[in-house]
């Protein structure tokens, strides 16, 4: 979705409000600006979310270990990805006692997998 372009907030688009919503407009209008940079040159996941982002290096078809911290008190709507590979994905969580989601990633790679194969693991939560 493409984003409308947007027109600065000024006193002059509501000549009959008081002075001081100028300085209201002012700092809205410098947030709505970074808030519009952002989107049009791309967030990052570990910047602007809670995430907790990984880095796996693992084998075609082999259970690879991972875990991460939870941060909120209900995870079930957690979302768990994985990127930079071509063919099928499987994973098995679990919920630690000590708030940890601990489990295993599997990566069946539909093209040949490359010599040093690595995924990025996302969990939004």
């Amino acid at each position: 979705m493409k984003l409308p372009s947007w027109r600065r907030i000024t006193k002059s688009d509501y000549p009959d409000l008081p002075e001081w919503f100028e300085e209201i407009a002012d700092s809205l209008n410098r947030h709505l600006e970074l808030i519009t940079e952002a989107l049009q040159t791309g967030l990052t996941i570990e910047e602007n979310l809670r995430a907790e982002v990984r880095q796996l290096a693992v084998a075609n078809g082999v259970w690879t270990p991972v875990e991460f911290q939870v941060l909120r008190r209900n995870a079930k709507d957690a979302i768990l990805t994985a990127s930079s590979y071509h063919g099928e994905r499987d994973f098995d969580w679990r919920m630690s006692e000590t708030r940890m989601l601990t489990g295993e990633i599997r990566i069946v790679w539909a093209v040949p997998p490359p010599a040093n194969p690595t995924v990025r693991v996302v969990f939004l939560g």
